[in-house]
Formats: structure tokens, C-alpha cells, sequence
């Protein structure tokens, strides 16, 4: 009888975690260059999630300074000497000149931070070249560093979407198969109803597996009562 309590009670596991995922992945549908995540039983105890990397849609917002990667690639962005990779586009000018990521990271170029100082009422005079090439008004100031990583590199996904390699000394590598949209942003790359579907089945599954458990429950209490009238 406990077999089949308990094998339920491990059952529950997967949908409730499941569960949990989706909702933080209905929680960023409108961060930018998002990726999705999915969970799955690496065997009956143990369950693990993956992020699932497709390019997500490319969606015109008309400000110059967001820039979407069209291909592979992840821009690289730094701060307090830490660097982490996104495809977040999402750009801004900091109090100094510089180009940063909402939450303030700086992004990185071929030669460093880029540094848009001259331009007029700051990015509204930035033009970004499909190559990454920075122009602020007519002078070139760098060249926005799009990387990827070798095949088989793990990446871990941190807070705001950003990605670092799971693995100590894993050194990205220059990307090619791309090209750089102004004016755009990437998507978060999945759709919300079937998110919202995934959501609904989970729960499902869950309530089944909470109504095994009430049978047991209720058919070991009837067994405990015949056996205490004996």
C-alpha cells in the first residue's frame, strides 16, 4: 500500500516543478532576448531543466539604441571586472557616455566599453552597422564584440536572462553567422498560449496524483479501523 502512496507522492514532483519553470517563464515574456526553459527526469528521482536556445522574433520598437543579433551569437557585457553574455539588446547610454545594458553592464567591444561621449542629446546621433560597427554621429567608436562558444560548452543561465559558462576556462569565441538589426529587439523565444497549455496540463497532472494519494490514504485508514474492530 505505501508503494503506491509514495511512488504518487514522487509523481507530483515533475508537474509541481514544471510548474515553477513556466511561470518564470511567463514572468520574462517581455524581457527581451529571453530564452525559454523546460524540465524533464534525468531518472525517477532526479529531474534537471534545459534552456532551449532558439532565436526568438525580431520586433521593430524604433529606438537607435536597441539592437537585436539576427544569428547566432551573444553580446558580451561586463562589470566590477565580471563578464556574462545575453542576447538582451535592450540598450542605454550611462552618466559617462557609455554603452550599457538596463541594469547597467557595460557592452563590450573589440577594443573595450563603447563610448558614444559625442553624441548629440546621447543616442539619438548612434548608428549601429549590421557588423557591429559603432558610429556616434560620424565617428566610428567600435565594434559591438558578438561571441559564441565551442560545441558542447554548457551555459548557465543568471539573473536578468544573462548566461556564463558552467564550466571553469571556457573561452568564447568570435561569432560569425550573424548580423546586427538597429531599431530592433529579439523576443523572448517562446509563445504564451502554449506556455499557458503547459501550465494547464501540469496542473492537471498534478491533481491527478494528489487524488491517488487521497485514495490511498482513505482506503489505508479503512483498512486501519477493520483491523483495530478485529
Amino acid at each position: 500500500m505505501r508503494i503506491g502512496y509514495y511512488t504518487a507522492a514522487l509523481g507530483i514532483m515533475l508537474p509541481r516543478k514544471r510548474i515553477e519553470v513556466i511561470a518564470n517563464n511567463l514572468a520574462n515574456v517581455e524581457t527581451p532576448g529571453f530564452k525559454h526553459d523546460r524540465i524533464y527526469f534525468k531518472n525517477f528521482m532526479e529531474e534537471a531543466s534545459y534552456t532551449v536556445m532558439r532565436q526568438g522574433r525580431l520586433r521593430r520598437t524604433g529606438s537607435p539604441l536597441d539592437v537585436a543579433i539576427n544569428g547566432e551569437g551573444f553580446f558580451k557585457v561586463q562589470r566590477d571586472g565580471q563578464v556574462l553574455y545575453t542576447r538582451d539588446g535592450n540598450f542605454c547610454i550611462n552618466q559617462n557616455g557609455q554603452l550599457t545594458t538596463q541594469e547597467g553592464w557595460l557592452v563590450m567591444g573589440n577594443s573595450g566599453p563603447i563610448e558614444l561621449s559625442n553624441s548629440i542629446e546621447r543616442g539619438t546621433d548612434v548608428r549601429i552597422e549590421p557588423d557591429g560597427r559603432v558610429f556616434d554621429g560620424n565617428d566610428e567608436v567600435g565594434k559591438i564584440e558578438v561571441v559564441k562558444f565551442p560545441k558542447g560548452a554548457r551555459l548557465r543561465k543568471t539573473k536578468h536572462g544573462y548566461f556564463k559558462p558552467e564550466q571553469a576556462g571556457v573561452e568564447a569565441l568570435e561569432a560569425k553567422n550573424y548580423r546586427l538589426v538597429q531599431y530592433f529587439l529579439e523576443d523572448a523565444n517562446f509563445e504564451l498560449p502554449e506556455e499557458m497549455v503547459g501550465i494547464i496540463e501540469s496542473m492537471r497532472e498534478l491533481e491527478s496524483f494528489q487524488k491517488v494519494m487521497q485514495t490511498y490514504q482513505e482506503v489505508e485508514s479503512v483498512l486501519i479501523r477493520k483491523l483495530g474492530s478485529i
